[in-house]
C-alpha cells in the first residue's frame, strides 16, 4: 500500500499490528471525548505521523507500527516479547 509518492509499507503488516492493537485495548475508552473506543487514539496518531513525517529514508512499515502500538505494552497485558514474536511470525520486523 502506498501514500502519495514517498511513503511505503506493507499494508498486510499494518493490518496485524491494528488487530493486535485493537484487540488488546479491547473495551478501553477514551476519557475525553467519553465513549470513544481507545483504538481511535493510535489511528489518529498514525495519522498524525503519515502527516506530518517527511523523511522518505524512514523504514515505514516500523513507523506505522510504532505508531499504532505504541501504548499497547503500556495500557493493555501486551509484552514488547509478544509484540515481536507477532511480528517477526508474520513479517521480518524487529522491534
Amino acid at each position: 500500500m502506498w501514500l502519495g509518492e514517498k511513503y511505503m509499507w506493507d499494508s498486510n503488516l499494518v493490518e496485524r499490528a491494528l488487530f493486535m492493537a485493537t484487540k488488546a485495548h479491547m473495551g478501553q475508552m477514551l476519557k475525553y471525548p467519553e465513549d470513544i473506543p481507545y483504538s481511535a487514539h493510535f489511528t489518529g496518531v498514525l495519522l498524525n505521523v503519515l502527516n506530518y513525517c517527511n523523511d522518505e529514508d524512514l523504514d515505514w512499515n516500523l513507523v506505522c507500527c510504532c505508531a499504532i502500538l505504541h501504548d499497547t505494552i503500556e495500557d493493555t497485558y501486551i509484552t514488547f516479547d509478544n509484540i515481536n514474536y507477532v511480528m517477526l511470525k508474520f513479517k521480518q520486523v524487529k522491534f
